[in-house]
C-alpha cells in the first residue's frame, strides 16, 4: 500500500504535526474536553460487567477506545 502525504492545508483542524512527516488528531491524544464526545458501552464477559468508552473527536472524527479499570 502506498503512503500518500497530504499537504497541511488538508488535515483537518484538530491535527497538529507530532514530528516529521507524522500527525496527530491533539483532540484525541490531550484529550481536549471541549472538544470530544464519549459513550459508554457495557458489556457482559464471562459473568462480569466490562465498560467500554468510546472517545470521538467533534472536528475530524477520529476515535480512541478505552476500559477505564
Amino acid at each position: 500500500m502506498e503512503m500518500v502525504l497530504m499537504k497541511n492545508d488538508q488535515y483537518p483542524e484538530c491535527y497538529v504535526q507530532a514530528n516529521d512527516n507524522h500527525w496527530i488528531c491533539y483532540v484525541i491524544e490531550y484529550r481536549a474536553e471541549e472538544f470530544l464526545d464519549y459513550q459508554e458501552l457495557e458489556h457482559e464477559i464471562d459473568g462480569m460487567i466490562v465498560v467500554e468508552v468510546i472517545q470521538t473527536c467533534r472536528i475530524c472524527g477520529q476515535q480512541d477506545v478505552y476500559y477505564p479499570a
